[in-house]
């Protein structure tokens, strides 16, 4: 029932009646057409929201992309307890990285 909202207007003489998700509104009237415009304001609105998000993620993305996970402290202490015999698995659970990344950052280990 609540599924796509899809407007369908069928027009009646003079007034107008608009089926949206099951629920008539007759434009013809003032609050009619009060609340067909509150409700177009509110998707309006949440486009406008939307788009504002999408660019500020794309903005974010393209100055400096996500944080990095490894930091200065984290190798150097991945490098000391590899050094002491330390297994690279829990090296990388220690520090909360995968082993992957902990390869990725370490090419000295590959």
């Amino acid at each position: 029932m609540f599924g796509a909202a899809k407007a369908t207007s069928i027009a009646f003489g003079v007034s107008e009646l608009i089926l949206l998700l099951g629920f008539v509104i007759d434009t013809s009237t003032a609050s009619g057409r009060f609340f067909f415009h509150v409700m177009a304001s509110l998707a309006e609105m949440e486009r406008g929201l939307t788009v504002e998000r999408t660019r500020a993620g794309l903005e974010v993305a393209r100055v400096g992309g996500r944080r990095q996970k490894m930091t200065e402290g984290k190798l150097e202490s991945a490098m000391r307890l590899l050094a002491g015999g330390v297994p690279v698995k829990d090296v990388a659970k220690n520090l909360g990285v995968s082993v992957p990344t902990l390869y990725l950052w370490l090419p000295v280990l590959s």
